[in-house]
């Protein structure tokens, strides 16, 4: 028998005559004991005399991030003897500068319990790299560390890299902590000289907002990305699977991070009454679509508030006429945000038809606006002035008169006629014919307009008593009113729809919609008559769609699907009629 016939057979009679080595126990080891923060390193866990166990690793994370690598078992036979084992690789990263320790990793054999020993790793400053080693790094800075609450703060987050030398960029942790934030202009991409290097960069901004005083730490944002190492890399470094397969660029996986930012946000000045809650540079102003019109006819009165700052937070302006001289029907608000690099900026219109109630010069009182302008640290006031009307009285309307009485007596009075009937007087005897066949069709004619009349009388009667009833017309609106306000809905903000289900309440109410709460929003709707299930239900919404919009930076309350709003003012509609 040959030898290469003869070795596996062997082989098999070893395996089945071997018995198991029992020795076990745990150690770890990493590939290098001195790293920057921005640095990748591996740590293996060999775990001899048993396969299949569950690593118990150390609680903390305050040192390091670790990343699973991989595991691979292995089995050994010597001396007849089986050795069982694996091996477990895990990548790590630094989070604090100093001398660090790997603290003991456990591991349970057989009922018992082993450890590793600790290990020391000592981390430099990113800035202790070589220069030729300074391939990417990251920066993170504020346009104020000292605002005011509701003040805009830009936040600028920069990621440079030589040309070529960095792969795979993603940022992995981007928090404000208790920030509020809005996105602004899209990520830009440009070049720039860094103390004589050239680097790509892109760069992200932010637009902050703080909602309380006191002191806020933005954390520090970190990226992790695969950087090219240079051809004269030490051929003793550990391959990693990131690397190039055909091993012409070898890469290394790189977690850059920037330093966390502290904001001591100033609490505002004791603030006037008619505050508005607007922080920035704000303006209002009032415009009208005519300035000459007749009692009885209508204008649009528009007043626009737009400005830089807290723009996305423009409140419902309270802007009173007088109610001996107009009627007033409020049209929905229209909102246009634009996000670039130097912030956010934004506007807010509010329609409404007014009409005159009597003729002669009638005034649309003035709009005041009063914010809050950090630059000058102090309240200030934006004027739209009044608008001086011309009313005219009604112009006369035809009238159909036939007659007119020349006695304001009753009785027989004298009557004058104006004019003839459409159709010839008959006076002979030919001229009248047998009607019997037609009788139904004269009484349809007799009959027909009176019942027209009275029809159209109802018609108009409660047409102006709706008019004339501000509640009834409300009521009567609600439900359109919230169909246009969603006709948008592509483009509708938490804000807005829950702006439109408040709206819609207050107009079915008979209440201001823009101030209500969740809470008075259930009390209202159940007084209305609704069921108490579904008023619980608008008011969980109404509760979602406010956590949505004053979330950091993310809907703590889910997100809340446009149709959800259209279906629960529907439903909502079908149980108050």
């Amino acid at each position: 028998m040959s030898l290469r016939r003869f070795c596996p057979t062997f082989s098999v009679i070893a395996l089945l005559t071997a018995s198991v080595v029992h020795a076990q126990g745990i150690s770890a080891s990493v590939d290098r004991t001195v790293v920057t923060p921005e640095d990748e390193f591996y740590l293996e866990v060999v775990v001899e005399g048993a396969q299949n166990v569950q690593l118990l690793l150390p609680d903390s994370d305050e040192n390091f991030s670790w990343r699973a690598g991989g595991l691979q078992t292995h089995t050994v036979i010597a001396n007849n003897q089986i050795s069982q084992g694996e091996t477990h690789t895990f990548v790590l990263f630094a989070r604090k500068l100093g001398t660090l320790m790997i603290l003991p990793i456990e591991v349970e054999i057989d009922g018992q319990i082993y450890q590793s020993r600790p290990i020391t790793i000592s981390v430099m400053p990113a800035s202790a790299r070589p220069p030729e080693r300074l391939s990417a790094f990251v920066l993170a800075e504020v346009s104020n560390s000292n605002p005011y609450v509701g003040e805009q703060v830009i936040f600028t987050f920069r990621f440079f890299r030589r040309p070529g030398m960095a792969r795979n960029a993603s940022v992995v942790s981007s928090s404000f902590g208790e920030l509020s934030a809005e996105d602004l202009d899209q990520i830009r991409d440009f070049l720039q000289t860094v103390q004589g290097q050239q680097f790509e960069v892109s760069e992200v901004r932010r637009a902050l907002f703080a909602t309380a005083s006191g002191r806020f730490v933005i954390p520090g944002w970190e990226l992790s990305c695969q950087l090219v190492l240079p051809n004269r890399e030490s051929p003793r470094r550990r391959r990693s699977f990131f690397d190039d397969p055909f091993g012409r660029q070898p890469v290394e996986n790189r977690m850059l991070r920037t330093d966390p930012i502290e904001l001591n946000v100033r609490p505002l000045p004791a603030s006037p009454e008619r505050f508005s809650g607007l922080v920035g540079e704000f303006s209002v102003r009032s415009e009208v679509s005519k300035l000459e019109l007749e009692v009885g006819q209508s204008l649009t009165q528009t007043i626009t508030i737009s400005g830089s700052g807290n723009a996305h937070m423009i409140p419902q302006l309270e802007a009173p006429v007088s109610e001996m001289d107009f009627k007033v029907y409020d049209d929905h608000a229209s909102r246009q945000l634009d996000r670039s690099a130097s912030g956010l900026r934004g506007s807010r219109s509010f329609p409404r038809a007014l009409q005159p109630l009597r003729f002669g010069t009638l005034q649309v009182p003035a709009v005041e606006l009063v914010y809050f302008d950090p630059k000058h640290g102090d309240y200030l006031q934006s004027l739209a002035v009044a608008i001086d009307l011309e009313v005219l009285p009604p112009s006369s309307t035809e009238e159909l008169r036939l007659t007119e009485s020349l006695a304001s007596t009753m009785g027989k009075v004298a009557v004058r006629i104006l004019a003839d009937d459409i159709l010839p007087i008959r006076r002979e005897l030919d001229a009248v014919t047998d009607g019997g066949s037609r009788t139904g069709l004269r009484v349809g004619v007799l009959v027909t307009p009176p019942v027209a009349f009275l029809a159209l009388f109802v018609f108009a009667r409660r047409r102006r008593r709706v008019l004339g009833d501000d509640g009834l017309r409300r009521r009567s609106r609600a439900l359109p009113n919230a169909r246009s306000r969603l006709a948008g809905a592509s483009t509708l903000s938490s804000e807005e729809l829950s702006l439109t289900l408040r709206h819609y309440v207050g107009d079915r109410t008979g209440t201001e919609g823009a101030a209500l709460t969740a809470a008075e929003c259930v009390d209202l709707i159940e007084a209305e008559g609704a069921e108490l299930e579904l008023a619980a239900e608008a008011g969980d919404l109404l509760r979602r769609l406010e956590a949505a919009n004053y979330g950091s930076g993310s809907s703590r309350g889910g997100v809340v699907e446009v149709n959800e709003v259209v279906e629960t003012i529907e439903r909502l509609e079908r149980s108050l009629s």
